[in-house]
């Protein structure tokens, strides 16, 4: 007990000196140099979004809190974004980049962001198109093809929910570091762990799943996409490719595009590697299937000299937007969004200068 009263104090303490931190770097004109600086590049910075929840929902889904946001959070950062951003369309990568040109750069006031969901959930039928079609943002959302209306259909949900039940003293933080541990298994191997906890645990009850950790339906994205959502590929079943023979990732890259093609009446340009995890392979793969741009997990920014089929992004969940009050923060965001990104550009830069004062 004691061990866990001072593991919540540092968190709260950790929150408190993050807070200051955001708060001396905005009044000392830091995240306006972050702005003008991506500006200046033709940056476009992409936010990675996964699930939009409740309260209610928040306290029973098995997902973990990193990939997490409050409904009224998401609809503060929508409102935010609309006034301090150029919110632009993931599948106009091309026409977002020649913005970096010398005249565009000197005419862009604002900082140009994406917004990208991944997995599918049904959450983001119930919670996020209102936002988006209130406000007519463009947004683009990852799903996978082969999980489309699945109940708990990817695995860290799995586990957490038979962990929960077979440990429910189990830290979020123990369980996160499992999930990550987990990661590194083969398929095949991490299905027969989860299986066998979850016939000893017990699967949860039908209502729970359906109505919390559910994707979306065929239906429900045909609506979306007539109300403007755009959609991109996350492979069939969300496998790690590199992981995966090269067969099977032909099948997961080349299948999922052409399911979407099909349902949507429409050619599917982008692809969001599972887990961020990418090859070369892969990436060969994407671009002979007919996809124009791919988005990975790493944190940064979009520049002209990126590679298309290796575009950063921006994770954001309600502990990156919000300030000590639990409510969203422009500073937190401007944080997350802009300083972390400008950084990243700036380390990514200077590595890059290194290796060509040292290569022939």
């Amino acid at each position: 007990m004691r061990n866990r009263w001072a593991a919540d104090a540092f968190v709260q303490m950790w929150r408190i000196a993050a807070w200051l931190r955001t708060e001396l770097l905005c009044w000392t004109g830091c995240f306006w140099w972050a702005k003008f600086r991506l500006r200046r590049e033709g940056a476009v910075v992409v936010l990675m979004l996964h699930r939009v929840l409740t309260r209610e929902e928040y306290e029973k889904t098995g997902s973990e809190p990193d990939i997490i946001l409050g409904v009224e959070t998401f609809r503060n950062l929508v409102r935010y974004a609309k006034r301090t951003c150029e919110i632009a369309a993931l599948e106009t990568p091309a026409k977002a980049n020649d913005a970096g040109s010398q005249t565009a750069r000197a005419s862009r006031t604002r900082p140009m962001i994406a917004i990208t969901l991944d997995d599918g959930w049904h959450d983001n039928y119930t919670s996020v198109l209102p936002v988006v079609v209130a406000e007519g943002i463009p947004v683009t959302i990852f799903v996978c093809p082969g999980l489309i209306g699945c109940d708990l259909p990817f695995w860290p949900e799995q586990i957490a929910k038979a962990m929960k039940k077979k440990a429910p003293e189990l830290r979020q933080s123990e369980l996160t570091a499992l999930v990550e541990q987990l990661k590194d298994f083969e398929p095949q191997r991490r299905d027969l762990l989860i299986g066998a906890l979850s016939r000893q645990n017990g699967a949860p009850s039908c209502r729970e799943v359906k109505e919390i950790d559910r994707t979306l339906s065929w239906e429900e994205i045909l609506e979306m996409s007539k109300a403007g959502v755009r959609f991109g590929s996350h492979s069939c079943s969300h496998q790690i490719l590199p992981q995966l023979p090269l067969d099977e990732v032909q099948h997961e890259i080349r299948d999922s595009k052409q399911a979407l093609d099909m349902v949507l009446n429409s050619e599917c340009k982008v692809f969001a590697y599972p887990n961020g995890n990418y090859s070369k392979t892969a990436r060969r793969i994407l671009a002979e299937a007919g996809y124009q741009a791919a988005v990975t997990t790493e944190c940064g920014a979009w520049t002209r000299d990126r590679d298309p089929f290796a575009i950063p992004r921006v994770n954001i969940s309600d502990s990156s937007v919000t300030g000590l009050s639990g409510r969203f923060s422009g500073a937190m965001f401007d944080y997350t969004v802009f300083w972390r990104a400008y950084r990243r550009l700036g380390s990514r830069r200077k590595m890059a200068a290194a290796w060509r004062s040292v290569t022939p």
